[in-house]
């Protein structure tokens, strides 16, 4: 097989890519230089004049063969076709650019440009403009019914997430002159059988109120759920928002911050117990110390999961002692801010004539107690790993849409229009729905624990040929050890080219 080699020429400062190919014939390897790497685009530029030496070009296929034959098998791409029509190629290239991290659609040109993609061309930022000014709500509708269809699950997750933006400012976000723009919050079903999302809503701020969600659900009845496993961050725990919960007859999760009652009770009785080494195994991509027990709420019993990382101890004390010593710092410079009042009472204690600045060792010791703890309320789910899946699927689904709004393409996409809003997360939806597929290969593969499908994306996209002017077919580049492990799991049918 054929392999580029880099090197630079510490003289000149340039990186030149070699070829080395096998000799017919012969059993070695023969390396010839085909020119040297612009660093800023990533093409092979000619060392001489093009008439006199051969050129060189590198053209990524892996997307288009490999993320495309993913997207047929699960049956995307038809579905893609049959709403969309000829816009299909181009939502679906959107897509692929999406899976790479790159929240700015608008640059998607250069990228394009360099990658084999099902558009088969390069896509411009014109033709983002207006791909999203064509997306409408029907469309929308349309596939997510038809898409429907494809995924058979009954048992359905029902994920409330909050992604960020690049001007977030969580209820809120400003942006110039423009005013104030609202956070846009979204509720996704997936299949529990499959882990592949089947529809979402664009919320135009997030329903705290537990009794306003439960009212909601007529919206998903198009869905004909069997039954529906909510799955709730700490956001919902304000007010009475638990109790209302557990005794609504919902399956549910809800994830409680540390300081919260029920919390801090289950914490108070149980933290002496949690960490042994019987209870210390593998979850969310690390070790934690883990430990479920029988709770009573409300009148009925639930399973308490609690969790301990060694790891997020250490963030969030690093955190909370900041912020005491940036409190500290304005008592003692006589310089308090109203926002912090709250603080200054639970941790500082002032004392003397002179009012003096003393530190509430008892407080502070009362809130680092719970650093590192996590308790989780299931009404239905005993297994404490499938409990942290679940939220490692939600913050899953928040990393695929954090930073859709951002300050490049606010104005170059016309961001600023809700049309435009909602055709942009759609094409991202499209993007969750690769992305998921890819996770649940590689859950099925055993390889979930090694590897995330960010990984898949980075390797399985720099699997590419050389064209090079003086021969007459694309040279293929060896692949390495994970891109082999990639398409294989891509590839059940065994077809790797």
């Amino acid at each position: 097989m054929t392999s580029l080699v880099y090197l630079r020429n510490k003289r000149n400062n340039r990186v030149y890519v070699y070829v080395n190919e096998k000799v017919e014939g012969k059993d070695g390897y023969r390396r010839r230089c085909i020119g040297h790497l612009d660093e800023e685009t990533g093409e092979i530029v000619s060392n001489g004049p093009r008439s006199q030496t051969p050129s060189a070009e590198v053209r990524y296929i892996g997307m288009s063969t490999f993320i495309r034959r993913l997207s047929d098998r699960i049956g995307l791409s038809e579905v893609l076709k049959i709403t969309f029509g000829n816009r299909w190629k181009t939502i679906l290239t959107c897509a692929m650019y999406g899976l790479t991290g790159n929240t700015d659609l608008s640059s998607i040109e250069k990228w394009s440009a360099r990658f084999e993609t099902p558009a088969e061309s390069i896509v411009t930022q014109e033709d983002i403009v207006s791909l999203l000014n064509e997306v409408d709500h029907e469309d929308i509708d349309v596939f997510q019914r038809i898409w429907r269809k494809r995924v058979k699950d009954r048992d359905i997750y029902h994920i409330s997430a909050s992604p960020l933006m690049s001007y977030d400012s969580r209820s809120f976000a400003s942006y110039g002159t423009l005013g104030v723009l609202p956070n846009i919050d979204m509720d996704v079903c997936y299949g529990m059988n499959t882990l592949l999302p089947i529809s979402y809503d664009l919320l135009p701020g997030r329903v705290f109120a537990l009794e306003d969600m439960i009212d909601s659900e007529d919206r998903y009845q198009w869905i004909n759920p069997t039954s529906i496993e909510y799955i709730l961050n700490e956001e919902y725990c304000e007010g009475n928002n638990v109790d209302v919960l557990v005794v609504s007859d919902r399956r549910f999760m809800i994830r409680l911050p540390s300081y919260h009652r029920i919390s801090k009770q289950i914490i108070d009785d149980n933290q002496s117990e949690i960490m042994t080494y019987s209870n210390y195994r593998h979850s969310g991509g690390g070790y934690n110390f883990i430990k479920t027990h029988m709770v009573d709420i409300a009148g009925k019993q639930c399973y308490a999961h609690m969790y301990y990382s060694a790891e997020e101890a250490e963030k969030e004390m690093g955190t909370f002692l900041s912020i005491i010593e940036k409190c500290r710092t304005e008592l003692t410079s006589n310089r308090p801010i109203s926002a912090h009042t709250e603080l200054y009472g639970m941790y500082f204690d002032m004392k003397g004539p002179n009012m003096e600045v003393e530190l509430n060792s008892t407080g502070i010791m009362e809130r680092t107690k719970y650093a590192g703890m996590t308790v989780v309320l299931s009404d239905t789910i005993v297994y404490p790993i499938m409990v942290m899946d679940c939220f490692n699927l939600n913050s899953f689904v928040e990393r695929t849409f954090d930073n859709l709004q951002n300050t490049t393409d606010h104005l170059r996409l016309k961001l600023f229009l809700n049309h435009n809003i909602a055709s942009r997360y759609f094409i991202q939806f499209v993007t969750l729905i690769l992305k998921s597929a890819i996770r649940k290969a590689l859950i099925d593969n055993n390889l979930y624990r090694d590897y995330t499908a960010e990984d898949v994306v980075r390797e399985v996209s720099n699997i590419a040929t050389v064209k090079v002017s003086d021969r007459k077919r694309p040279l293929e580049i060896n692949m390495n050890y994970r891109q082999r492990l990639f398409v294989k799991m891509l590839s059940p049918d065994g077809n790797d080219h």
